[in-house]
């Protein structure tokens, strides 16, 4: 009961606890978030996070222009054939060959009005079997399309070049096929 002043103010107030002292425990010891006092140092974070979402957004651009999406995937030219013979675009045409196919030359637009592909086949070793064409890896696309109101097929060999995928061959069967 001798205690002084002191203590009993130490006591009724835990100020002697670990916590209080800014001793650790086992947990770590929260702290408040630190503030940057410096404005101009919160600008050029801010301008430098604008600008890098601005490069992501240019690359992502340049890379979609550079793979020319509308041959990216066999169906992607296929759709390309068929929009160039519904506006009669010779030149257009031409690109969705894997050589610029100067054969075809389309006098105006074709009342195309609808195609399906009817079967896929990528091809692998296997299917191939010491064949030398089509290649590993060649697609044939066997479709089925309307001309004003008659149904055509025809079976298209697509390859990739680059990031493209191009017609290598293109046969019209015959009604006997």
């Amino acid at each position: 009961m001798n205690q002084t002043l002191a203590e009993q103010a130490n006591r009724s107030f835990n100020l002697t606890s670990p916590a209080l002292r800014g001793e650790r425990r086992s947990g770590a010891v929260k702290r408040a978030p630190q503030v940057n006092s410096n404005p101009l140092a919160c600008v050029k974070k801010v301008l430098m996070k604008i600008l890098i979402c601005f490069i992501m957004l240019s690359v992502s651009a340049i890379a979609q222009e550079n793979g020319a999406p509308e041959y990216s995937t066999p169906e992607e030219t296929l759709k390309s054939y068929f929009a160039a013979l519904q506006k009669g675009d010779t030149a257009a045409l031409w690109k969705c060959f894997e050589v610029d196919e100067k054969r075809y030359n389309i006098s105006g637009p074709m009342a195309v009005s609808n195609y399906r592909i009817v079967t896929k086949t990528v091809f692998s070793k296997q299917k191939l079997k010491g064949s030398k064409f089509p290649l590993v890896g060649d697609v044939e696309l066997l479709v089925d399309y309307k001309l004003v109101k008659q149904t055509f097929s025809v079976l298209l060999y697509l390859r990739k070049h680059g990031r493209e995928w191009k017609i290598v061959d293109e046969i019209s069967p015959t009604p006997d096929q």
